[in-house]
């Protein structure tokens, strides 16, 4: 059990609302990414208060207020099944280790490109500015 929740649920909590979503029931949500994306949604729009579904304001349109939302979650992994980071690493592990579309690109995994340029940066001893830039933050610090 968390707090009232049965094992298996996730409760979000506001000053005059609780809801819960089964995550069990993700199967409903199999689309290819619809569900997901209608989650994201709930969260993100109705939830908050924002501007949902086909309401959104267009991209680079300024007819009117855009009206997003936001929706942070915090989940604990150790209020769920055991073992989290050991399924966590077979996960990761078995995505890069898939056939890459292309021989010469391996399969990456979020975090992956940001590390392998942290690497980089690192090999070359720092951040590398181009010219124009330097030149353009000493005009404007004058």
């Amino acid at each position: 059990m968390i707090g009232n929740s049965p094992c298996g649920w996730s409760l979000f909590r506001c000053k005059v609302c609780a809801v819960r979503i089964n995550v069990s029931k993700y199967l409903l949500f199999s689309s290819q990414g619809y569900g997901l994306a209608l989650v994201v949604d709930i969260l993100c729009g109705v939830l908050s208060g924002a501007a949902s579904g086909p309401n959104v304001r267009r991209w680079a349109t300024f007819d009117r207020e855009a009206n997003l939302g936001q929706c942070f979650i915090a989940l604990d992994p150790s209020c769920f099944a055991p073992g989290f980071q050991g399924r966590l690493t077979d996960l990761v592990d078995g995505l890069r280790a898939m056939t890459p579309v292309n021989d010469s690109e391996p399969v990456l995994v979020p975090g992956d490109p940001e590390r392998l340029h942290m690497e980089k940066v690192d090999a070359q001893g720092g951040v590398r500015y181009h010219e124009n830039q330097l030149n353009l933050c000493v005009s404007i610090s004058i």
